[in-house]
């Protein structure tokens, strides 16, 4: 059976992923161009990689030559698998590996740190049995290069390990980015000590190129720190933000506290201080920044926005932040046209930077009339320039794709995602 500790970790861990402003233009869909068919052009709409059925898309890198996409595939009913393949720039399969892990506990995956010379190191986690059924959460990175040659996979240990005294520590990477010169990641560590003292806490970890810890650094971890960390977003400035949504108490009636989820950013300097911890939303309404986009002294965030009239009423949630204190300077509230009445959810898929430099926001939207891709173009200034959607009244019930990140080449727009029966798919549109 698991320890309580590791219960504890889970727990926290399914409560992350749950994890004053003035309005410059709200979105209004009669202002931008939606779907018209002179407007947008379908270049392309196929399935690759048709030998897999990944459950979900991890991560994609864009390389040079192509695209190195990771995976979590079922392979059967009660067995999945980490995979990692590189497809060319016309989406054929260059190599492929798989990261086998148990049955009972599969592999987890947590982000990728980029090296020079086309190599990286991926993070993840695995789960192992110690001490007669205790188990443990192990962190380990797996170099590898782009031409699919694996190098090593090396395990994190934690110096507060005492087998001796019966000292174990769970320990669970946390989702990041890292487009910085260093190579750092947060684990979350829920260790048990006879027993009986449960000790949580975060750690940062810096290591080399070959996995050697270089330093690592601990923080407090609870309702009084000032440190949360979840997803993480490594910047070239140093800076480090942490982004998603928290609990906060709306209002209390007798004994009982009422809470709602509010959308949440901590900027973190080089040093580890805390710079600001905002929250951005509404009492009683649910908000969240699923993805967010550091633009020099701007940030764009991506989510849902909740409504008061309901609990499963909700909006597309879009922000510019001014980088440097965390204010906001405008945000786009928008419903998709195609929903009628309650019971809509937005997710916040990918935020990127057009070749003319506008911002690209890309949503995967649903409701009970069915599914909808949602990929919007804003300028700077928060002023929508258009916006397509994949759905029309007709086929959004039959409409399975879910798309997941968004590129631009030449004046095409590239999307990946996943469609029918867990296959990947990739869709390129050009405005006409």
């Amino acid at each position: 059976m698991l320890s309580k500790s590791y219960f504890s970790l889970l727990i926290f861990l399914i409560s992350l992923s749950l994890f004053s402003c003035s309005k410059v233009d709200d979105f209004d869909e009669k202002n931008s161009e939606i779907n018209e068919s002179a407007t947008f052009e379908v270049t392309l709409d196929t399935q690759i990689l048709n030998k897999y059925n990944p459950t979900e898309i991890l991560k994609i890198l864009k390389t040079e030559d192509g695209y190195i996409i990771f995976i979590n595939e079922q392979i059967t009913t009660d067995d999945n698998v980490i995979r990692i393949i590189k497809i060319n720039n016309e989406f054929s399969e260059q190599w492929n590996f798989s990261i086998d892990g148990s049955k009972e506990y599969p592999e987890r995956f947590a982000g990728v740190l980029e090296l020079p010379n086309h190599e990286y190191i991926a993070i993840l986690n695995t789960f192992k049995n110690y001490f007669g059924g205790i188990i443990r959460g192990e962190v380990y990175g797996l170099k590898f290069n782009n031409t699919g040659g694996f190098e090593w996979k090396k395990t994190y240990i934690n110096k507060k390990n005492d087998y001796d005294n019966f000292f174990i520590s769970h320990d669970y990477s946390l989702n990041f980015e890292n487009d910085s010169n260093n190579l750092k990641f947060f684990i979350l560590s829920d260790s048990i000590k006879n027993l009986t003292t449960i000790e949580q806490y975060y750690k940062e970890l810096t290591v080399d190129e070959n996995f050697n810890v270089l330093n690592e650094e601990n923080f407090s971890f609870g309702s009084g720190s000032d440190y949360k960390f979840g997803n993480t977003k490594y910047h070239l400035n140093g800076n480090k933000y942490t982004y998603g949504d928290t609990w906060v108490i709306d209002f209390i009636i007798g004994n009982e506290e009422h809470y709602s989820f509010q959308a949440l950013i901590l900027k973190y300097n080089q040093e580890n201080k805390l710079i600001y911890k905002n929250l951005f939303g509404i009492p009683e309404r649910n908000e969240i920044f699923h993805d967010i986009l550091i633009d020099n002294d701007k940030i764009i965030t991506i989510g849902e926005h909740g409504d008061k009239s309901g609990l499963y009423l909700h909006h597309r949630y879009i922000t510019q932040l001014n980088e440097s204190n965390g204010n906001l300077n405008w945000e786009i509230i928008a419903d998709n046209p195609l929903f009628s009445g309650m019971y809509s959810s937005y997710i916040g898929r990918d935020i990127t930077v057009d070749e003319d430099g506008n911002y690209l926001a890309l949503f995967h939207e649903s409701a009970v009339e069915g599914n909808c891709s949602t990929l919007a173009k804003i300028n700077k200034q928060g002023k929508v320039l258009w916006t397509y959607l994949d759905s029309t009244k007709q086929n959004m019930s039959t409409n399975t794709f879910f798309p997941y990140s968004i590129y631009t080449e030449k004046g095409e727009y590239l999307i990946f995602g996943l469609k029918e029966q867990n296959k990947i798919w990739v869709k390129k549109i050009k405005k006409s």
